[in-house]
């Protein structure tokens, strides 16, 4: 009987404490029910992520400071930093882990191998994440998030990469990614890289995104994934030297899906400040490229050389139509032979 009493007692006092526990530096989404297991180091981190119990509802707040470690998740989590972006990571994976959040987290002032998160056969939402000053711990490193493996579906929204040593995004493989409402900033190789050698498609929205002075090319796609960018800028692309040739260059874009239906589709996009040219399209088959869709595209810039390439395959029927500017629409057509693309597929 007493020792009923004692958890009685317990559970009244654990549930009076949970009611009262101030989560105003927090921004809970609605399925935590109003509660959070609260970590302040790497170890207590561990035990919630392996542990995490219903009345929780599996969610996880970060408390102000670095969490200095890395950690991989493999399950269903909420995984929230405080409002102020205080609360700091060194790294995180997702295997196989569906309908995770992650909001809040800033990522910085960190030397990683290949990536500050790894994301594989999971479905992810990065929402209000910051990734500053990413150094490469390796020849490929310094990149601020890869999804990699197994198909993942990633939403970005309200996202900042910048100054990273290697590639802002590394999407390799198919894929479903959307880039909401972000910035990707000073990174040395690439802002967003997609490369896709599989048989499947992926996919790649981008929208109300900015890109500013990244360096080589400010989006690139290798192999079979569809584009999709709407309301976004693409604002200076930084001039690199590869196999002794000279890049920097916009949207570049090589596949042989440009032969189909909705595989590119541009709309109200600005371009300016790059080095080479603003965008580039290479079916690398020789075919018409009728799946390319362009609508208030405006191409401008006081060091390139090229507006809207259309390379190893020939424009569609009306491509130009949907550039308003355009001041190297001459140079464009009298172009000849193609130009150079970094074709090297990025190892991890």
């Amino acid at each position: 009987m007493k020792k009923l009493a004692v958890m009685i007692v317990t559970a009244v006092a654990w549930l009076f404490s949970c009611e009262n526990t101030d989560y105003s530096d927090y921004d809970l989404p609605g399925d935590c029910g109003g509660k959070c297991e609260f970590v302040s180091d790497m170890n207590s981190f561990r035990d919630a992520v392996a542990n995490s119990a219903a009345q929780f509802s599996n969610c996880i707040c970060l408390e102000e400071g670095l969490l200095d470690g890395e950690i991989t998740v493999s399950k269903t989590l909420n995984i929230i930093g405080r409002k102020d972006s205080s609360s700091m990571l060194k790294g995180i994976s997702f295997y196989n882990a569906q309908n995770v959040l992650v909001s809040d987290i800033t990522f910085q002032n960190i030397s990683v191998n290949d990536s500050a998160m790894f994301i594989s056969g999971s479905s992810v939402k990065i929402e209000n994440v910051v990734f500053s000053n990413i150094s490469a711990g390796s020849l490929f490193g310094g990149r601020g998030v890869v999804v990699s493996g197994k198909s993942s579906d990633v939403i970005f929204e309200n996202v900042r990469i910048k100054k990273t040593d290697g590639t802002g995004l590394l999407i390799d493989g198919s894929h479903e990614i959307s880039v909401i409402s972000s910035t990707f900033s000073d990174c040395g190789f690439a802002g967003i890289w997609v490369q896709n050698s599989r048989e499947t498609s992926g996919m790649l929205k981008v929208s109300d995104t900015v890109l500013n002075d990244n360096g080589a090319v400010s989006l690139q796609i290798l192999g079979k994934t569809a584009l999709m960018v709407s309301d976004s800028q693409i604002n200076g692309v930084k001039k690199r030297e590869i196999n002794m040739e000279v890049v920097g260059d916009g949207i570049v874009v090589k596949n042989g899906m440009m032969t189909q239906s909705g595989s590119v589709s541009i709309k109200n996009l600005k371009v300016t400040g790059f080095e080479r040219a603003g965008m580039i399209f290479d079916g690398g088959n020789g075919s018409a490229l009728n799946g390319i869709v362009l609508e208030n595209i405006s191409i401008t810039s006081e060091n390139g050389q090229f507006g809207a390439v259309v390379q190893n395959g020939s424009e569609p029927a009306g491509f130009r139509n949907g550039i308003d500017v355009n001041t190297f629409t001459q140079n464009d057509k009298n172009l000849t032979s193609p130009l150079y693309l970094i074709e090297t597929i990025q190892e991890m």
